[in-house]
């Protein structure tokens, strides 16, 4: 991530703040310390949509549906199988055609194996084409807690001693490094099929006592001069259709988002101090400031489809980045516990929690994310009193 320029000056002015302190409280009480600090719960929230779903990106090239080539169940139709025909005829559609309104003769099957003689019906079948069907269809909404160390180096001096109560005024400066959040979600899923269906139609008024069932005729040839001459009848609209269905594969989005941020922040701080013992100093710090918050953020999707077998294709992968920044007004307060090693010198801990006014917002793909400095804080102090 490159430095921004105003990390430099806000670097630049706290070094020179603290030096600046230093100077003009020689001869005074005054203090200076340093050392590591961690940063925690820097909240990274996304949202918006994948380039999958804006895009409509499927792995198959329509929903499933029945087969095209047989019509809707309820309705008059040329109906074409795998295993013979049904199709409409000059009076079909005639209510005063003979044999009434719906009846064609205009129909043909493969082989024997189709009628059932017992219950005088005769099946087709048809086998559709690879549809998909969603079975998730989400917004990309998520969001994870940012973790980063650094150092915090603060200089001040002492305004007020009274008993074991003594209060500081000071000026500090926080840098926190690499602080990394990672997201991964899946916002889409869809399964691919195709259907088997099956059509059942009522022949009982087809079949003559005296010479049977027609005999099956290698469709779509049909009976000999049905074009003509018409043959037996049967309704056009089945009777009964049923629908098998056969899963091929499911296709998912996978969406994986790495921030990675790094946070300079400038402090005005009175600082409240117990003396408890001769060697243990108790603390509350308050504090005022200003921060600057540089974001680097990654994005990519992949689009895979995966078959039973665990083969897998990638249909699709994107790519994005971008870096951005902003200065935030910032506040928070902690408490620590010192203890005293000699000669000026202390050691001691601290912890609090530190605000930074409003998130930084990062347009990145089809998202957005907001990436707040706001955060837990912890670390340990070496320092000196003069």
């Amino acid at each position: 991530m490159k430095t921004s320029p105003c990390v430099i000056c806000i670097s630049l002015f706290s070094a020179g703040l603290v030096a600046t302190v230093a100077f003009q409280a020689a001869g005074q009480d005054f203090y200076i310390e340093g050392g590591p600090v961690a940063r925690g719960g820097m909240q990274v929230k996304v949202s918006g949509s994948s380039y999958v779903q804006m895009l409509g990106l499927h792995a198959a090239s329509a929903p499933l549906s029945e087969p095209g080539s047989i019509g809707s169940r309820g309705a008059y139709a040329d109906r074409t199988y795998e295993d013979g025909y049904v199709k409409l005829d000059q009076g079909t559609l005639n209510p005063d055609a003979v044999g009434g309104l719906g009846n064609t003769w205009n129909w043909a099957y493969d082989n024997t194996a189709q009628f059932n003689a017992s219950a005088k019906t005769l099946s087709f079948h048809q086998q559709g084409e690879v549809g998909y069907t969603a079975l998730h269809d989400n917004d990309v909404t998520g969001q994870d807690d940012a973790v980063g160390a650094g150092v915090q180096i603060q200089a001040g001096w002492n305004v007020v001693k009274q008993g074991n109560w003594r209060v500081d005024l000071g000026v500090g400066f926080q840098g926190i490094w690499g602080a990394s959040s990672k997201i991964s979600l899946n916002s889409y899923l869809e399964r691919t099929s195709r259907l088997n269906t099956t059509d059942t139609y009522d022949v009982a008024a087809t079949v003559d006592p005296d010479t049977g069932f027609p005999g099956p005729q290698t469709a779509p040839g049909g009976y000999a001069g049905q074009f003509s001459v018409p043959g037996p009848t049967i309704t056009n609209i089945p009777s009964s259709r049923t629908s098998q269905r056969t899963d091929l594969s499911t296709a998912q989005n996978n969406v994986n988002f790495n921030f990675q941020t790094d946070f300079y922040e400038l402090i005005f701080s009175p600082r409240i101090i117990y003396i408890a013992t001769q060697t243990l100093a108790l603390s509350l710090t308050p504090a005022l400031g200003v921060s600057y918050i540089a974001v680097a953020a990654d994005r990519t999707e992949t689009f895979t489809e995966t078959t039973p077998g665990g083969g897998t294709t990638t249909l699709g992968s994107w790519h994005d980045h971008t870096n951005t920044g902003g200065v935030r007004f910032a506040a928070g307060i902690t408490a620590g516990a010192d203890l005293e090693l000699g000669k000026g010198y202390y050691a001691g801990i601290l912890g609090g929690y530190q605000w930074a006014v409003d998130a930084v917002q990062i347009d990145i793909g089809p998202n957005a994310a907001a990436v707040s400095g706001s955060g837990f804080v912890a670390g340990l102090v070496v320092g000196k009193r003069f």
